[in-house]
């Protein structure tokens, strides 16, 4: 999805943009997930009344990896987990309105994507074509094309 969110953000900055995909559909196995999708200080969790913090989903994540998790990491993605949602919700991704509480999470913060995870990619991905956009699929990039000084300017594709 990381690819889907850059195509979307580039598209509406006005830049030229295809995403890639080596598979006959977009979206990888975000596709065939239910994408439930964590997120502290929802709509629906501030409806419903429950307090939750970043700390806390940090302290959750962190006790679900069993003390393996990279702090740092836990930590971007608790404070971004709002943002995120609030970026899929602006590009017409719809969440059921009830909350989960699913495993290693000590609140209910997990939103159901209606449609599931091919919903939510074909979502995003008519807003980006809408913006402009191109994807191409059964794609494979072969090659990252530099120019003299280092700089990234193509890359080297194979169709079908």
């Amino acid at each position: 999805l990381s690819a889907n969110v850059a195509g979307i953000v580039l598209a509406e900055a006005g830049l030229k943009v295809a995403l890639i995909e080596k598979m006959s559909r977009l979206g990888g196995n975000s596709v065939i997930s239910q994408l439930d999708f964590a997120c502290v200080g929802s709509d629906e969790q501030v409806n419903a009344g429950i307090k939750d913090s970043i700390e806390l989903f940090v302290k959750d994540l962190n006790k679900a990896g069993k003390g393996f998790n990279d702090v740092a990491q836990s930590l971007r993605i608790a404070e971004n987990s709002k943002r995120s949602y609030e970026f899929a919700k602006a590009r017409g991704v719809k969440f059921a309105s009830k909350l989960k509480h699913l495993g290693g999470h000590s609140v209910a913060r997990s939103l159901e994507t209606e449609g599931g995870g091919g919903a939510f990619v074909q979502t995003l991905n008519s807003h980006f074509e809408s913006k402009g956009g191109a994807s191409l699929k059964r794609v494979k990039a072969d090659e990252i094309i530099f120019d003299e000084s280092g700089k990234v300017i193509g890359l080297k594709v194979r169709e079908e």
